[in-house]
């Protein structure tokens, strides 16, 4: 009696230590999680966009009474379901199996997993997430309906992108160049230092100039003020002109 207590247990204890739950994967958005890591899932790149044919065509259940149709991350339309991430289909009848905007991100101890809610038939799809490095090509294995008591729809999606930073898009290196207008700017304060500073010491040294008259081109930086402005006049006068004629015709 006491020897079949501490065997039972023991076999507690082994599978209580056994079972390692995943870490949280908080939602993102209708396509990726992030763990606290920092790394995402994100199955956006197994999907198709536009609205076309699923990634996934029809293929059956185990026993054979319904087909699934399956499109990671985007809704699609076809002859027998209208903006759907699932759809069901049998000999008579189709049904839609949820929307991305549906998507639910959670775990079920060993595995992540997507549900997909359909609003007006509360049928729901469960995608099982499995992690593989060498599924570069994705599969779906479809369960179908696993309890007839309940609406609830099951695949198991196998893919790289199914690993934690499995498929994330690499983050682009921060640009430290400089733009092309970025350097003639430089350029041409440069030019402006050495030209003033070498300016003046010439002028001062050599020419034995004082005052204002140390600055290289004095008048040219005197009458520069005065010029711009009448530059400026002339450039509206010509404006008002060019509109008084248009008013004329």
């Amino acid at each position: 009696m006491v020897a079949s207590f501490i065997y039972g247990l023991v076999v507690c204890l082994l599978l209580t230590t056994a079972r390692c739950d995943l870490p949280k994967c908080s939602k993102v958005d209708d396509c990726s999680c992030k763990l606290d890591d920092g790394k995402k899932i994100d199955i956006r790149p197994i999907g198709y966009q536009g609205n076309q044919a699923p990634r996934f065509k029809f293929q059956p259940d185990p026993l054979g009474n319904w087909e699934y149709a399956f499109n990671p991350c985007y809704d699609f339309s076809d002859s027998y379901c209208t903006n759907v991430i699932a759809c069901q289909k049998g000999s008579t009848e189709s049904f839609g199996l949820g929307s991305a905007s549906s998507a639910v991100w959670d775990s079920n101890g060993n595995q992540y997993t997507i549900t997909y809610t359909d609003g007006k038939t509360q049928r729901t799809t469960i995608v099982n997430l499995v992690c593989s490095t060498s599924a570069s090509q994705p599969t779906l294995n479809v369960l179908g309906q696993t309890d007839p008591a309940k609406p609830n729809y099951y695949f198991t999606l196998t893919s790289e992108c199914a690993c934690p930073g499995g498929c994330e898009a690499p983050t682009p290196p921060s640009s430290s160049g400089l733009s092309f207008g970025s350097i003639l700017c430089i350029i041409f304060s440069v030019f402006l230092l050495v030209y003033f500073i070498g300016g003046i010491c010439f002028m001062k040294f050599v020419r034995g100039a004082g005052g204002k008259e140390v600055i290289p081109n004095v008048n040219f930086w005197t009458e520069l003020p005065g010029n711009i402005k009448g530059g400026a006049k002339f450039t509206v006068g010509l404006c008002k002109k060019e509109s008084k004629y248009e008013d004329l015709g």
